[in-house]
């Protein structure tokens, strides 16, 4: 919990408690301290003073000093509380005392005896209530313990004789934190102390301290008007403040409270209002800008604060503190000191509501009824303690003070039908108004629904599973559906999870409602019999009433089937679907119909599976994450009856984003669409059927461009693209919110804002692990680290020096998770802030190492997410069986000193045992452990140790009530040896090898535990079970309805949890009211350890067993009496053991039976040869299809007469396999068995048969009736029915008749292009084995004669590559959807179940280029651009290929090693990792750099060149292999004929433009295309004509020819454009070398790899480098130079070189440095690993902004713009190349735009007359050929935004939009 702000002027006191008053039943902890400064010697010498001195006796009148005698003669100083006739009560204010003495042993005292302060100092502790009527035992044993603690507090108010009210921070966050009491603010409690003065104690509490036990006539309560403080209420707009009128009655909630005179009252009614304010303003304030504001207006000036629980409210600003800000918050009347960076502008759209607290004073101190007064006054009380709602009546306003005078009733008003009529009109508009307002301006941080509605049209399909919302069941009229606005907040429960796309919620609005409905169903059909109130006549849509089968409870629900006997039921409050006998489908009764159907169905926005569908793991995580606690939706999005949300949790003190929190687990992916969507695309539809679509021109507006990112821990967006089309046709639109164009940026920025955690190890007691101890405070506090981690730990600890040492990463404050520099050695470690203790210090533990430091806040570093991937390594310990101390001070010196001596002793790593987990706070897990060495156990040496802690067995952990409370049962070994014998009785079995175990030694324990927990069960006054705080209970078995100790944990329904019986080994789905928690008193059944022992068979644990076998292991040997003999213990507590039975070896036995039915089943599994053989005569001709092609030597064919026999079995198949499931599955595939093996696209099964099996349990299989051969797992094989072998195979294995070992790429396209979706005839010549040798003829002619005539010998040299890199096959697809209805599709097309089947291929030597011709044009995007006019390209219809590549890649890189690095050798073709952002990419080596460690590689899918490590390679799979080349490199036609300074417009015409390739010829030295460029229906060089005009005009192509290799340059280009910028994308960076707005230099985040790279590489470079010859001395030449303070060597260009100087720029940071001619000898050769890394510096100028007078820009524009470069966190908002490649750029600051503030400040001005380029269709071609004419040449005018000032740019501008709108209307049908 955050600190409390120190209210100003507020007295601060430094004490140490040495006395408690504490009473459950008192409301108030009463505490005595001693100042920690006092001096014993001074009240030493005071106390004999006073014994010495002459007593006076005298009348001591109440209060006053006085001098005490106790009853043994010895005199005090004291105080009169109380005097009744000759008896006093003195409180002896130097020992804590109150004494009842005669006035004779009274006698007064000068003032001198009472100069010191008291010794003992009497308070009570501020702003703390118990959170019921009374303090609970945990709360009691907290504050005890508090004895002898220094505390500091802030004093609050300082009661009668000097009775501190003291507010202690620390105290307060603890009892919130461990959920003790409730917080209260000061003033109120304040009020509730006097109270408890002023009233007799039964009136309030039933005890109450001594020393407030005061009573006072009510007549002088009325002084408390007198006592109040000066008005706490602010101006605030009249608008804003409620009008209330009088007479009305309204339900509030007191919130604060300075007197009955002054405090205030929350409109209940408003809260909803309050939270949808709340939730806009966290979402708008936490994206703007923190930075403090330097100025306000005036003190009454509103303004949004953020408070201490870290939300926003509306406030109004009172004075200023020197850090802080004072503020008087509007909506709850309380007043508290924010730190001035908290404090923002309060928006407009934020004052629509009014405020919803209003000023109050009771109206009873009008009428001087005493009665009256205190009843008044009572309730108030009551109200504030209580913090509940109270009915007030409002008597009157007092229009001056601003002041309501109230009456408090004693009930509290029903639920309203409607608004209350009495309200004033004003204010209820306001309050309408509210949702439009805040919608307004919350709308502008949050996702555009365009980017949400494209993505989810695309994959519906494939991600969507249908639930039932969206089966179009029209709700009877008589039950109508709770709804949730758009962008509005919700507190919710989650009810029922399909996975997190597919989930149902209930809203907490109506929860009192449903459990009053649940039970008045449950009284009224419970009673009905079988055949009583059943539903007539059932049909789909018809409400009723139904029994769940799960729980036997009946709820409302729809029907949605029926079936023969049984209905299905969609029940409409929990969202699932159960069927249910029709007999119990009961008729809902009208009055169970009023309430809405609660459950509404969600799905997470954003938020999609990471490998296409949800997984179980995912699932489950989002499970656990979701259920059993309330939630705060936020609504995005609605489609149909389903409402897409951001869900927020809060556990604890912890919160936050469930999507967030799975995305930074792994379990999901991030979707969006991408924020420019200018160059929309035309993609294919993914196909389910093998047919090739025919090429149509697609119109724009009916495709999307996506991007799937994933989120990395800090929210940062690693970019794969992805391109997925969109139907054409109109579908319901997802009506989402649209939240402004800057919604991408401000949405990062939450993801990043959110809390970043370190992983945490969580063991199960029983484990074992080898460990060292890190940190040592004490035996009950010392963390260890697992020994098999500390590799992964240096590793990362080098990694984390490396990185800050040389960059800085700006910790955000109030961050948990974050890097820390040591102030003791000077390194960086991973830490979490526990506190923040003053401005600049915070309190951090270090996870890895468990030690605490206080350490500045300076020396805080935020964390990247790459280091937050490994555990904590540090986990917190404690020793069994030793008394565990709150404090850990409060061991002695020497037992501490003993225990590092056992640690230190033991010379390495200690074994480390997990006996039990507890909770020493909310969110600090501790593990009980016991640590050996190989000699002695420290539970051993502590007793043995002369005075140890020689305790029983598990007192020491009886003693865990101090210090926290237990998360598991204990563990114990129960002294178990290896090789020793037990006798068990084996209680649950899962298998074989995993089954559970009780000792038979143990039964009398396991018998005194059935005892206790039956005793325990059936006491009446058992306290209810609550989840969401206790894991340890007893539970209620179903079968014998026993009750047994259990964990428990939740599941996904509301109504159960799941049991895990820690004594038997069985888990359970118990109901929560059949759970209870196991009472403190029963401390047996917390302490004795579990019974269950996990066991395996030894000699079994890597066997599958047969499920049968699993039956007859547990029907034969479950409850009996067998011997164990101990093998080994595993790491997991597992024991590995052999059973016997008598005699019998019980493993020996499973391994029999197991063989018998294996061998029993396999004999049982067909095989290819079972089925009939097809009759083919020689010479036969046969009318057919080709189903399938790997080459002409290998294909296969379908006969036409069985085409319809094809499609009859594969529907038949499929039919099948829905009625018997996946149930039939294979215990051990072989090679040749026939098997039911389903496809990988579609999901439908075919038969196949067995061809290999293949790693991971895999197993390769070609389907026999199509040919096409696949891997898959065993889970997708079945065994074949009887029934399907009947028919032989319907593929036929064949080869052309000129068969050939080297068919080439070219002549296998001809054949495939001849043959594919064609009928052709099949001529069977001769059968060669399995295959037949065919001639194939299609169209009357013979294919293998054609294919003679042609000669292979012309495709012997393919034109597309190499010789050595010649396919054997190429993959085939079908050409038109509408040649052939079923050959490639097995089931009948009409019903769109066709699938689309993947070749096999065979593995060539090197990855394979694209398959082109010339004179193909393909729609392409370009990857990356070199300055020599080179580039390459994606072709637009691989997407799908490019991005199931990437899958892949992942994947093989999780189960591939890494290649060593001398097996590595340049032109090695393997995958590699980016250092840029840290994917996997199939790689070629350039160049291999041992002694640096690096390697120069080429991206082959993405024609980009990068330097990564040598130790990041691996080799990737022949499947890997067999997939092309993604990326085609080009060369345009035109360009030898560019001018240089003609390059930027190609450039940009490339990155702004949707293009296609015309491609022309291929020239084979350089391996590139010749290519020709169409933006839209012209010619690139056409549509560059307007902008080219004023330059020399392009002549036409070079001419060249094949064999003119002199141009073509195969050299790695140095001058490429390695990292392309893609226009209106931002990239994060910062300025290297500034002159002005625009001419400035910057590197961006992006290439962190590579300036890491270069690092090393120039530190590593010796200093006798040779020196640049003087020839080479000339401008664009590279070089190394030495440079700087501590002369470190950079890389650097010439520039310009005279006589007198050469000028270098620095290409890595951007500046010109000029050095005498007569240093050139200090400029070094550039080595060749150097030269290879890209220029990390990007020329850029701003973008269009240029001097407000004149050409040049002022020395003043050039210094401002100097300080606006300073910020940290600049993003370069990409517009296009300039001029020379300058980069165009608008420069953000927290979403401020640079420009304008040098617009602002006068320096600059607006450019509205650059030359941009022209938009495609504003160009019209006449011709419908390439042949385009010329367009107008004004058609080179600016396309900006028009200027202003109206110039004759703008004018033609004008003119040209209109012509071509006036051209669209004429094309217009």
């Amino acid at each position: 919990m955050e600190s409390l702000t120190p209210s100003p002027n507020v007295v601060d006191m430094n004490l140490k408690i040495t006395c408690i008053e504490c009473h459950p039943e008192c409301l108030v902890i009463v505490f005595q301290g001693q100042y920690k400064a006092g001096c014993e010697l001074d009240y030493y010498i005071l106390q004999n003073e006073i014994q010495r001195i002459f007593k006076v006796k005298d009348k001591i009148s109440i209060g006053g000093s006085c001098l005490v005698e106790d009853t043994e003669g010895k005199w005090h100083r004291g105080r009169v509380l109380e005097k009744k006739e000759n008896t006093c009560k003195a409180f002896l204010i130097d020992t804590g005392q109150v004494l009842v003495v005669e006035e004779t042993h009274l006698a007064s005292a000068c003032d001198e005896l009472f100069t010191l302060p008291p010794k003992v100092v009497l308070g009570v502790f501020a702003s703390i209530l118990p959170l019921g009527e009374k303090w609970g035992p945990r709360a009691i044993n907290y504050f005890s313990s508090l004895v002898g603690l220094q505390i500091t507090g802030h004093v609050k108010a300082v009661m009668p004789y000097q009775l501190f009210i003291l507010e202690v921070p620390k105290i307060i966050g603890d009892v919130i934190e461990l959920q003790l009491g409730k917080f209260i603010d000061g003033d109120s409690f304040c009020l509730i102390v006097e109270m408890l003065r002023s009233f007799p104690q039964e009136m309030l509490c039933k005890r109450v301290p001594q020393l407030l036990q005061q009573k006072f006539p009510v007549k002088d309560l009325l002084t408390f008007s007198n006592s109040e403080k000066p008005t706490d209420f602010w101006p605030v707009p009249g608008d804003l403040f409620p009008r209330l009128p009088v007479g009305c009655q309204e339900n509030v909630r007191i919130t604060v409270a300075i007197s009955p005179n002054k405090f205030y009252c929350q409109i209940q009614k408003w809260q909803k209002e309050l939270e949808d304010l709340t939730g806009a303003m966290h979402l708008y304030y936490e994206a703007v800008s923190t930075e403090n504001m330097k100025s306000f207006d005036s003190l009454g000036l509103l303004c949004a604060a953020k408070r201490q629980n870290g939300k926003w409210y509306r406030g109004v600003i009172k004075q200023f503190l020197p850090d802080h800000v004072e503020v008087w918050f509007m909506d709850f009347g309380n007043t508290e000191a924010v730190p001035s960076s908290c404090i923002q502008k309060l928006k407009v759209e934020f004052m629509a509501l009014p405020m919803i607290s209003f000023p109050c004073a009771l109206s009873c101190f009008g009428s001087q009824d005493e009665t009256v007064i205190k009843t008044q006054l009572k309730e108030l009380t009551q109200a504030l303690i209580g913090q509940t709602s109270v009915c007030v009546r409002v008597d009157l306003f007092n229009d001056i003070k601003c002041l309501y005078y109230i009456t408090l009733q004693n009930q509290t008003l029903g639920i309203p039908a409607k608004q209350s009529e009495n309200l004033n009109e004003a204010a209820a508009s306001c309050v309408s108004l509210l949702e439009t307002k805040i919608t307004s301006i919350a709308v502008n941080y949050q996702l555009c629904y365009e980017r949400y509605n494209s993505l989810k049209n695309c994959t519906e399909n494939k991600y969507t599973k249908t639930c039932l919302p969206e089966r179009d069941i029209s709700l009877s009229s008589h039950c109508e559906r709770v709804e949730m606005k758009i962008n509005s907040f919700h507190t919710a429960f989650v009810v029922y999870v399909i996975n997190p796309s597919n989930f149902w919620i209930q809203t907490c609005e109506y929860q009192y409602e449903f459990q009053t409905l649940t039970k008045n169903i449950a009284a009224t059909y419970n009673q009905c019999g079988a055949d009583e109130m059943v539903l007539k006549n059932p049909e789909p849509g018809m409400v009723c009433c139904a029994r769940y089968s799960k729980d036997m409870h009946y709820y409302r629900g729809v029907v949605i089937e029926v079936l023969n006997v049984d209905i299905t039921v969609y029940f409409l409050d929990f969202g699932n679907t159960d069927t249910v006998p029709s007999y119990d489908v009961k008729t809902l009764l009208p009055e169970f119909s009023s309430l809405p159907a609660l459950a509404m169905c969600c799905a997470l926005a954003f938020t999609f599976p990471v490998d296409d569908v949800w997984v179980k793991k995912e699932i489950d995580f989002f499970k656990d994450t979701v259920f059993n606690k309330p939630l705060l939706l936020h609504v995005v999005g609605k489609q149909n009856n389903k409402y897409f949300v951001n869900v927020h949790y809060r556990n604890g003190l912890e919160q936050g984003n469930v999507a967030t929190c799975m995305i930074q687990a792994g379990y999901a992916e991030y979707w969006e669409k991408a924020p420019d969507s200018a160059r929309n695309s035309a993609k294919k539809n993914r196909a389910l059927n093998s047919q090739k679509i025919k090429k149509q021109k697609v119109n724009a507006q009916s495709t999307c461009n996506t991007r799937k990112n994933k989120v990395s821990g800090n929210g940062e967006i690693l970019h794969k693209e992805k391109s997925l089309s969109v139907p054409s046709v109109p579908r319901e639109s997802v009506v989402l919110s649209c939240f402004g164009k800057d919604a991408v940026a401000e949405r990062y920025k939450l993801l990043r804002e959110e809390k970043l955690f370190y992983k945490e190890f969580v063991f199960k007691p029983g484990a074992v692990f080898e460990v060292v101890c890190s940190c040592i405070v004490s035996p009950a506090d010392f963390s260890c680290q697992l020994q098999s981690k500390l590799p992964e730990l240096n590793n990362l600890m080098e990694q984390i020096q490396t990185y800050y040492e040389k960059h800085i990463s700006p910790y955000k404050t109030g961050q948990v998770a974050c890097i820390v520099k040591c102030p003791k050695d000077g390194k960086w470690y991973r830490a979490t802030v526990v506190q923040q203790v003053s401005t600049n210090e915070v309190d951090v533990i270090f996870v890895d190492y468990g030690y605490r430091e206080r350490v500045l806040l300076k020396d805080l570093q935020a964390v990247l997410p790459d280091f937050l991937t490994l555990e904590s390594q540090a986990f917190r310990c404690a020793l069994k069986n030793v008394l565990l101390q709150i404090d850990s001070l409060n061991w002695s010196e020497e037992v501490c000193r003993r225990f590092e001596d056992f640690i230190s002793a033991s010379g390495g790593p200690l074994t480390c045992i997990i006996y039990a987990l507890a909770l020493v706070s909310p969110n600090c897990l501790c593990n009980i452990v016991d640590l050996q060495t190989p000699f002695i156990s420290a539970e051993e040496f502590f007793r043995e140790m002369d005075g140890g802690l020689n305790q029983s067995e598990y007192t020491g952990l009886r003693n865990l009530a101090s210090l926290g409370s237990l998360d598991s049962f204990c563990y114990s070994s129960f002294n178990l040896k290896v090789g020793g014998e037990e006798e068990v009785y084996i209680t649950h079995i899962h298998s074989p090898t995993k089954f559970y175990c009780q000792l038979n030694r143990n039964t009398e324990t396991i018998e005194a535990l059935m005892e206790k927990v039956g005793v325990v069960s059936k006491m009446s006054n058992n306290a209810k079970y609550d989840a969401s705080s206790m894991r340890l209970c007893i539970a209620r078995y179903f079968e014998d309805g026993l009750f047994y100790r259990a964990l428990a944990f939740p599941v996904e329904s509301t109504s159960y949890l799941c049991a895990d019986f820690v004594d038997f080994g069985n888990q359970s789905m118990v109901e929560r009211d059949q759970l209870m928690p196991i009472p403190d008193f029963a401390t047996d059944l917390i302490f004795t350890p579990m019974q269950a022992i996990k066991c395996c068979l030894s000699d079994l644990r890597e066997t599958k067993i047969p499920a049968r076998v699993t039956r007859w292991f547990e029907e034969t040997f479950l409850g009996k009496l067998l011997k164990a003999v101990i093998v080994s213990r595993e790491s997991d507590g597992q024991i590995l053991v052999e059973l016997y039975d008598g005699q019998l070896k019980v493993s020996q036995k499973i391994k029999e039976k197991t063989k018998l039915y294996r061998s029993a089943g396999n004999e049982n599994i067909p095989k290819l040869i079972s089925l009939p053989q097809r009759d083919i005569q020689v010479n036969s001709e046969v009318a057919g299809y080709i189903s399938h092609v790997n080459s002409p030597s290998s294909f296969y064919v379908q006969f036409a007469e069985d085409e319809n026999l094809i499609i009859q079995l594969a529907k038949e198949l499929n039919e099948a396999m829905k009625s018997i499931g996946r149930e039939n599955g294979l215990d051990e595939p072989m090679v040749g068995d026939l098997i039911v093996a389903e496809h990988d696209t579609g999901g439908f099964y075919y038969r196949a048969v067995i061809k290999a099996l293949k790693w991971r349990n895999c197993v390769e299989i070609e389907f026999i009736d199509y040919g096409y051969t696949a891997v898959v797992s065993p889970s997708k094989i079945c065994r074949i029915q009887r029934k399907f072998l009947t028919l032989p195979r319907l593929s036929v294995h064949c080869f052309l008749r000129v068969k050939s070992e080297s068919w080439t790429n070219k002549s296998t396209s001809y054949f495939v292009s001849k043959t594919i979706n064609k009928p052709v005839t099949c001529k069977f010549l001769q059968q060669h084995g399995e295959q037949w040798e065919i001639d194939v003829i299609c169209d009357g002619k013979s294919v293998s004669n054609d294919l003679q005539k042609k000669g292979r010998t012309r495709w012997q040299k393919p034109p597309m590559h190499n010789q050595e890199n010649r396919p054997n096959q190429v993959l085939v697809k079908s050409s038109n959807p509408q040649d052939r209805k079923s050959r490639n599709g097995l089931i009948d097309q009409s019903k769109k179940k066709a699938v689309r089947m993947k070749s096999t291929l065979k593995t060539p030597l090197n990855v394979l280029p694209q398959c082109l011709s010339s004179g193909q044009v393909e729609g392409a995007e370009v990857v990356n651009i070199l300055e020599s006019g080179e580039f390459h390209v994606q072709l637009l219809r691989n997407v799908e290929v490019l991005h199931e590549l990437n899958v892949v890649l992942v994947k093989e890189a999780e189960r591939c090693d890494l290649l060593r690095v001398d097996d590595i050798e340049e032109g090695l073709e393997c995958m590699t990792k980016s250092e840029i952002n840290l994917e996997w990419y199939r790689s070629r080596v350039v160049k291999k750099f041992v002694q640096e460690k690096l390697m120069l590689v080429f991206f082959m899918d993405y024609g980009k060149y990068e330097m990564v490590s040598l130790n990041n390679a691996k080799m990737f799979s022949d499947e890997i292999r067999s997939i092309p080349k993604q990326a085609v490199f080009c060369k345009w036609v035109w360009f030898k004929k560019m001018k240089k300074n003609q390059f930027v417009h190609v450039v940009n015409a490339l990155l702004d433009h949707e293009i296609r390739i015309l491609f022309l010829r291929y020239l084979e030295c350089s391996h590139m295309w010749e290519v020709d460029i169409l933006i839209g229906e012209i010619l690139l060089q056409e549509y560059l004509d307007p902008l080219l005009s004023h330059c020399q005009t392009i002549d036409g192509p070079e001419k060249s020819s094949n064999t003119d290799c002199k141009e073509c340059d195969t050299s790695f280009k140095r001058n490429s454009i390695t990292w392309l910028l893609q226009s209106g994308r931002r990239y994060a960076g910062f300025v290297t070398a500034v002159t002005d707005p625009s001419n400035f230099c910057v590197q961006f985040e992006n290439l962190f790899g590579c300036m890491q790279n270069l690092s090393l590489l120039l530190s590593d470079l010796p200093d006798n480098l040779p020196a640049l010859p003087q020839e080479l001395v000339a401008p664009g030449a590279s070089c190394l130079i030495r440079f700087g303070l501590e002369a470190q060597w950079n890389r650097a260009e010439i520039s310009e070189v005279t006589s007198q100087s050469v000028v270098l720029r620095f290409i890595d940071y951007g500046f010109l440095k000029s050095i005498p001619y007569s240093d050139i000898h200090k400029l070094k050769v550039i080595t060749k690993s150097l030269s290879y890394l890209p220029h990390l510096a990007h020329s850029c100028s701003l973008h269009d902004t240029v001097p407000a007078k004149g050409e040049s820009w002022s020395d003043e524009a050039k210094l401002l713009f100097q300080k606006l470069l300073s910020n940290a966190g600049l993003v370069f908002h990409f517009k296009h190349y300039g001029s020379e490649m300058k980069l165009e750029v608008d420069v953000l600051h927290k979403e401020n735009n640079l420009a304008h503030a040098l617009i602002a400040a006068g320096h600059a001005a607006c450019s509205r007359s650059r030359c941009c380029l022209i938009p495609v269709d504003r160009i019209k071609s006449e011709n419908t050929d390439l042949q385009a004419k010329h367009p107008n040449p004004c058609y080179c005018a600016s396309l900006c935004e028009p200027d202003y000032n109206y110039n004759k740019t703008s004018i033609l501008l004008t003119e040209i939009k209109q012509e071509s709108e006036a051209k669209k209307m004429v094309s217009k049908p």
